[in-house]
This record gives structure tokens, C-alpha cells and sequence, in this order.
């Protein structure tokens, strides 16, 4: 595998062009996870350019021997429809013994039968209504070489001293099987970013505002070498996938009130929409504030989205509080969330909870950290039309912590955590109470051997 990473930057007074290339490219006649033959070879060119993993028959003619799980091949006629399939074989045999390799292919006409000494041993079930009723075939996975590019294009400027402005211009070209040139007109996709960003100084003591909007789009082609949005991004949208099987367009935009080191209150508005399918709308509000020895941390969202004939509404809340003492330093955080999926004005999908923390711990300046804590969370389920508690659970504990220097530390966490089942829950759940400890030892040895 060749890789290859280039950028280039001209810088001027009051902006900046750059240009970025990469390039990822497995070697046709020397992969990396597999060996394979002038045949595979051939069976790989004939497939579909945009195929990652392809399924090759996987019998080999072999000579009879005991010390090897081998199978003959046989006929069989079954509602006037006719098959051939692989039976294993004890042993020697007129016919031709073959060597064969199994993969699950989630759907597949053989089961496994038996292990034994020399390995597994498959056996043919018959498909009912041509439906298979098995999970593997004699088949192995063939993984073709890729080729992976990515060009980019981002210019900066300085619209004013407090105005920033930038575009971005990506091209993605990914060709999943290098063999193939079998239906390879959907490889190269775009994306685009622009952004504007102002700050707006409001007094002499450190007040000010910021501001900025941007857009993004990305083709459903476009192909980044790694993942570009927050590992939250489908859980935050309701998405139900993470793929981009359409034109998404996102427009976000926002403003902060800001003094150093003291407040920073925030709104944000956000549309994404992808295609005709997908078309959601979420709005936050944070607030990170500190006075005297009191931190206040705060954030809401709720996203209005529509997918298809379902409308979905999702609400979130976090929010921490604590107050530094001379020694201790007590605290608050309670986290509440909502998620319902309506069809038809009923329930389908969803969650809810509201989740209460109150702890005390040392400060953060001695060696051996302890947090005392009690939490308490209520859950509830969907049901048609409304949601019904299903649960609480009531969990004490301790947390300690122990640095015996930055390359060696240990963690101990113990807790008693008791769930009460509600009478008007339907799921099969029980009351439990359970005892949970938990202990990590950190050491780094030789530069983190």
C-alpha cells in the first residue's frame, strides 16, 4: 500500500490559499490482507466497481484423507426442483472429495452440524420457498484493492479586523475494487464548507460578542477517509443511519456572549436536511458561568425533525452546579432527555428519563481524589400514545483515585445500586439489587510500553 500527503499554503496580508492532497493506494499484486490467484483476479474484474467484500466459491478438488474434513458432492430433486449441494464425507469414495471453506453470509443453505477433532462440519439444509434456511455457504470473503483520494481547496480572509470568512472545496475519488471497471461513474463526490465569523467587542473590561453562520453540503458520493461528523451527530438528529445515501445540506448558525474566564452564554440555531427525506430543525441554548468559588455549566436542545411520514421531537437538558470550600467541594447534575418517534399522532420509538446526581468530593489538588455520590434515575418506555414509567433505580457510592505520580495511578469505584420495577410497566424486568465494584490500575512503562 502506497500513501501519499502533500499541502501547500500561500499566505498574504490578510488571507490564505491552501491546497491539500491525499492518496491512498493498495498494490494490485501485493495486497495486504490477501494472496490472490489469476482466477480471483479474474472473478474481482467482472464485479461491480463500488464492492468492498464479494463472496468466491470456495471448493477445492482434493485426494481422500482421514486427518481432513472433506465432502463429496451430491444431487438431490426436490419439488421438481433440482439441487446440488456438498455432503461430508467419512470415507473413501468413487467420487471426487473436495476441500471446502465456510463464511457466514447471514443468509446461507448450510448450518453447522458438528465439531470435531480435525474442525467443524457443515451440513446442507434445503431451501423452503427458494428462502435458504441457513447461515453459511462455501464460500470465502474476497477483499479487493482500493484506491482512496482526496483533494481539497480553503481559502481565509479578513473581510474586516473582526470578520472572518472562509470557503472549503473537497473532491473525493474511491474506487473500492481496482480490478473492476464494471459501473464506476458514482466513485467521485464533492463536499463544500463556508463560514463567517465576527466578534464584536462590547467594552473595555472583556465583553463581547460573537457571531457566524456556515453551510455545509456534502454529495452522496463523497467519500471522506475517516469519519467527519461528532459521534453524536446521528444520535443528536434522529438519524437512522450513517451513511449518505442522499445530497445533505447543513446551515448552522449562532451567537455567544463572552467575558474571560467568567460567562459564556450561547444560541444556536441548526437546519439539516438531506434530500427529500430527512428534514430536521434543532435549537440550543448553553450557559458556562463562575462567580467567586460557584460554577454553573447548562445546556438545552430540541429538535423538531421529519422523516418520511414521522415526526420525531427530541429534548435535552444537562446541567451542573458546584460550590468550591476550603476542603470539599459539593455538587449537583441532573440530566433529562425525551426522544419520541409519532406516526399518526401514536408513539412508535423512543425513550425518557430524567437522571439526578448529588456528590462531594475533595478538591482537585491532593494526590488521592474521593467522590461520594448518590444517584437516582427514572425511566420510561413508549405506550401508544403517552410514556410509561417502566423503572427507578437509586445507585450510592464511592470513587476514589490515587496518582502515585503521572505515570502510575489507580481508580476504585464501588456502588450499591438498587432498580425498582413500576406496577404499570409491561416488560418482563425484576427488581435486583446489586453490589458493583470496579478497579483500574494505570502504569506507563518505557514511554507507554
Amino acid at each position: 500500500r502506497s500513501v501519499l500527503h502533500t499541502s501547500v499554503i500561500n499566505q498574504y496580508k490578510k488571507s490564505s490559499l491552501s491546497f491539500e492532497f491525499y492518496s491512498e493506494n493498495d498494490m494490485k499484486n501485493q495486497s495486504l490482507l490477501q494472496d490472490l490467484d489469476p482466477n480471483q483476479k479474474q472473478f474481482l474484474s467482472i464485479q461491480q466497481a463500488q464492492a468492498t467484500a464479494l463472496f468466491y466459491p470456495a471448493a477445492t478438488e482434493t485426494a481422500f484423507n482421514n486427518n481432513e474434513i472433506l465432502y463429496i458432492k451430491k444431487d438431490t430433486l426436490i419439488d421438481n426442483t433440482f439441487f446440488t449441494y456438498y455432503q461430508h464425507s467419512t470415507e473413501p469414495d468413487t467420487n471426487q472429495t473436495y476441500r471446502l471453506s465456510f463464511s457466514s453470509t447471514g443468509k446461507g443453505n448450510y448450518i453447522l452440524d458438528k465439531s470435531t477433532m480435525n474442525g467443524r462440519v457443515f451440513k446442507w439444509i434445503a431451501p423452503i420457498n427458494e428462502v435458504p434456511q441457513g447461515t453459511y455457504e462455501p464460500v470465502i470473503v474476497l477483499i479487493p484493492p482500493q484506491k482512496h483520494q482526496i483533494f481539497s481547496s480553503r481559502f481565509e480572509t479578513y473581510l474586516s479586523k473582526n470578520t472572518k470568512a472562509n470557503i472549503e472545496w473537497t473532491m473525493s475519488n474511491k474506487d473500492e475494487n481496482t480490478f473492476s471497471d464494471f459501473n464506476n461513474k458514482n466513485m467521485t463526490g464533492f463536499a463544500m464548507r463556508a463560514s463567517i465569523i465576527h466578534l464584536h467587542p462590547l467594552t473595555d473590561t472583556g465583553h463581547y460578542l460573537k457571531s457566524g453562520i456556515t453551510y455545509e453540503w456534502i454529495n452522496p458520493n463523497f467519500k471522506a477517509p475517516e469519519r467527519i461528523r461528532d459521534v453524536e451527530f446521528e444520535r443528536n438528529w434522529n438519524l437512522q443511519q450513517s451513511t449518505y445515501n442522499h445530497d445533505e445540506f447543513w446551515v448552522q448558525s449562532f451567537i455567544e456572549l463572552h467575558k474571560y474566564n467568567k460567562i459564556n452564554i450561547g444560541l444556536q440555531s441548526e437546519m439539516l436536511k438531506q434530500d427529500r427525506l430527512q428534514l430536521g430543525f434543532r435549537n440550543s441554548v448553553h450557559l458556562k458561568a463562575q462567580h467567586k468559588n460557584t460554577f454553573i455549566s447548562t445546556g438545552s436542545s430540541l429538535l423538531n425533525s421529519k422523516l418520511n411520514n414521522t415526526q420525531t421531537m427530541f429534548f435535552r437538558n444537562e446541567t451542573r452546579i458546584e460550590k468550591r470550600l476550603a476542603q470539599l467541594t459539593p455538587g449537583i447534575h441532573e440530566l433529562i432527555e425525551m426522544n419520541e418517534f409519532k406516526t399518526n399522532s401514536a408513539l412508535t420509538n423512543g425513550h425518557q428519563f430524567q437522571q439526578l446526581k448529588i456528590y462531594l468530593r475533595n478538591n482537585d489538588t491532593a494526590q488521592t481524589g474521593v467522590k461520594i455520590f448518590y444517584q437516582n434515575r427514572v425511566d420510561h418506555v413508549p405506550d401508544m400514545y403517552r410514556f410509561s414509567r417502566i423503572s427507578a433505580a437509586h445507585t450510592g457510592g464511592i470513587d476514589i483515585n490515587h496518582a502515585f505520580n503521572t505515570k502510575h495511578k489507580i481508580n476504585l469505584t464501588t456502588a450499591l445500586r438498587k432498580l425498582i420495577q413500576t406496577v404499570d410497566s409491561s416488560t418482563a424486568q425484576t427488581n435486583e439489587n446489586k453490589l458493583l465494584l470496579q478497579l483500574n490500575h494505570l502504569i506507563d512503562i518505557k514511554n507507554g510500553l
